[in-house]
C-alpha cells in the first residue's frame, strides 16, 4: 500500500486542477494523526477555496481509505510570513516586494522583477544623497536559502 502522503497527493491533484489552485506543501504528523495541506492560487487564496478543497479531499479519501477514522485534515494558505516552497509562489509575487536570503548570508529586499526555472531577478533601491538608485540583482535558485513576501509595517 502507498504511504499516506502519496495517497493524499493522488486524490488532491485533480481537485486542485479543477479549482485552479496549486499545492504548496503537504505535512503529515503521524504522532497527532494530522494531515495539513497548504494551497494557493495566483489571485490569492480565500477561505471558500480552503473549504472547497477540504470537503472534496476528505470525501475522496474517505471513499478510498476511510481517511477520517485515523486522520484529521487541515487545509489552509501557506501564510504570508512563510518562505516560498514552490515555483508558482515566485510567479504569484512578480512585481511585488520580497525578501531573499542567500546561502552566503546576503539579504536582499526588493521587487521581484523576473522568475525562471533557474533563477530570479529582484530590483533593489538604494538612497544616495537625494537620488534613489535601482539595481537588478540576479540570483540562481540553487543559491537561495529562502524567499518570502516582504511585509512593510
Amino acid at each position: 500500500m502507498n504511504n499516506i502522503n502519496d495517497i493524499v497527493l493522488e486524490h488532491l491533484q485533480p481537485i486542485l486542477g479543477e479549482l485552479n489552485l496549486f499545492l504548496v506543501e503537504v505535512k503529515i504528523n503521524e504522532r497527532t494523526e494530522t494531515v495539513r495541506v497548504f494551497i494557493d492560487k495566483m489571485e490569492g487564496i480565500t477561505i471558500e477555496d480552503c473549504v472547497a478543497v477540504s470537503r472534496a479531499l476528505e470525501k475522496s479519501l474517505n471513499e478510498a481509505i476511510n481517511f477520517s477514522e485515523k486522520y484529521a485534515l487541515e487545509v489552509s494558505s501557506p501564510g504570508a510570513d512563510q518562505p516560498f516552497k514552490v515555483h508558482e509562489q515566485y510567479v504569484q509575487y512578480l512585481s511585488r516586494p520580497v525578501e531573499v536570503i542567500a546561502f552566503n548570508g546576503m539579504k536582499y529586499t526588493g521587487n521581484l522583477k523576473q522568475v525562471s526555472d533557474s533563477g530570479i531577478v529582484i530590483t533593489t533601491e538604494k538612497k544616495e544623497k537625494k537620488n534613489i538608485l535601482h539595481e537588478d540583482i540576479n540570483l540562481n535558485i540553487k543559491d537561495i536559502k529562502s524567499t518570502k513576501p516582504f511585509l512593510k509595517y
